[in-house]
């Protein structure tokens, strides 16, 4: 009995169709067949009756059917956990984050010391980078995982990204405070003569699409200049250029420089990493990461 025959044999306990099971398995039905009576001929058993219109699982296939299931389990589990004592004695982890955001707002209090703690031998590190070129170093395995806005789908065409949401977090309208600070309480409609700048982002260009239907509301249509990042648009603003829409993670909202108005509208934040990504480290992340924000 070798593993070729073990997994062969779960697949058609799944479909009980052998056609079925080789499409799958992309493989020939012939092989399939070769594979399954090679089994049954080695251990003395008929594990399936047969009929010309269908096929169904004798007592002898059931018990081995539960059987390699659980022994699969116990097998996947040990590699898991071989992976993580391997990760405790030695490895690397780096994040990358956009430039900007308050790590402590970002990730759960106390994450990244508990990590340090359990695997002491790690070398961890945070990397502060432009949104565009996030998507780049995960890809050249700079970085192991990424949390930023949602990717667009044009930016994970072949499916080699995974996405999971982790929160929400609140918009504000910025603008500089200097300029608005005879304004006891700002509001949205008190930037109707304003310029609204938007950085490059695809979750900021929805946002103000959101952003334009609340200012219609309020009488006015905005004025929209598109900038090729965040900092041009952050300059602007303190320039009393006009205004930008940011989430509440942005070092803008301790600036004083800065006054703000907090917007019904939220953003969506990712963690993004490789489908096939080898770092066991990751994984002891994701889960640990998922354990305090659950």
């Amino acid at each position: 009995m070798n593993s070729l025959q073990v997994e062969y044999f779960l697949a058609l306990c799944k479909t009980m169709n052998f056609t079925e099971t080789a499409k799958i398995l992309y493989v020939s039905q012939p092989a399939i067949s070769k594979q399954i009576a090679a089994l049954e001929k080695e251990m003395g058993l008929t594990l399936f009756d047969r009929t010309y219109r269908s096929l169904r699982l004798t007592e002898s296939g059931e018990l081995l059917r539960d059987a390699f299931t659980k022994m699969g389990t116990i097998y996947g589990d040990a590699i898991d956990e071989a992976k993580r004592r391997n990760a405790r004695s030695k490895g690397s982890l780096t994040v990358g984050v956009p430039r900007g955001w308050i790590i402590s707002r970002l990730l759960p209090p106390g994450l990244m010391a508990k990590m340090k703690v359990d695997y002491p031998e790690v070398t961890y590190a945070i990397q502060n980078l432009p949104f565009v070129d996030l998507r780049k170093k995960l890809l050249d395995d700079s970085l192991d995982i990424i949390i930023t806005y949602e990717l667009d789908e044009q930016d994970n065409e072949n499916g080699s990204l995974v996405s999971a949401n982790i929160k929400k977090v609140g918009l504000e309208l910025f603008c500089a405070a200097s300029y608005w600070s005879d304004q006891e309480k700002l509001k949205l409609e008190d930037f109707r003569n304003e310029t609204f700048f938007v950085g490059p982002e695809a979750e900021h260009v929805r946002n103000m699409e959101h952003l334009t239907v609340l200012c219609e509301a309020c009488g006015f249509i905005p004025r929209i200049i598109h900038v090729p990042n965040i900092e041009s648009a952050i300059s602007s603003v303190e320039a009393g250029l006009g205004v930008v829409v940011y989430d509440n993670l942005h070092k803008l909202t301790t600036n004083p420089l800065f006054s703000s108005v907090a917007l019904p509208l939220e953003a969506d934040i990712y963690l993004t990493w490789k489908r096939k990504g080898n770092n066991p480290l990751l994984a002891l992340f994701i889960n640990e990461l998922q354990l305090l924000t659950s």
